[in-house]
């Protein structure tokens, strides 16, 4: 795991890297089911922390709240949802539908609930219940 984060960090450290933050982060809804929920369900159903995953989720829902540079298929309409109903309204609309007839995120419901979704890791706001020893958030 190390080594793929020295990688990472080696890459977004070359200056011919063109991605910009805003094309890393388009596409949430798309890239989020791919890349990361197959790994925080089967965490959740081991018990186990997915603090990595839930700073992610932190840094997407504020990247929605912030509405600077949204652009996602369901942009404008989670940005909407979490203007009106906040977090829990943009991943309840995320994991089970929210009213719409489609869940953005099927088959995933279980982790709807876990840390995961919950309040923002960062700053005074830690997960209900969670501690995080130093360096780990």
């Amino acid at each position: 795991m190390t080594l793929n984060a020295d990688q990472l960090l080696a890459r977004f450290d070359d200056p011919a890297l063109l991605h910009k933050l805003a094309q890393i982060a388009m596409d949430g809804t798309q890239k989020i089911p791919q890349r990361w929920l197959d790994t925080a369900l089967a965490l959740h159903r081991r018990g186990r922390a997915a603090l990595a995953l839930a700073t992610g989720f932190d840094a997407w829902l504020w990247h929605l709240e912030d509405g600077g540079f949204v652009d996602d298929p369901h942009g404008n309409e989670l940005t909407r949802l979490g203007a009106g109903g906040g977090r829990a309204a943009v991943m309840a609309r995320c994991f089970s539908g929210y009213g719409q007839p489609d869940i953005l995120w099927p088959g995933y419901g279980e982790i709807a609930d876990s840390p995961l979704s919950a309040t923002p890791v960062s700053g005074e706001n830690r997960l209900p219940g969670q501690s995080y020893p130093s360096g780990q958030v």
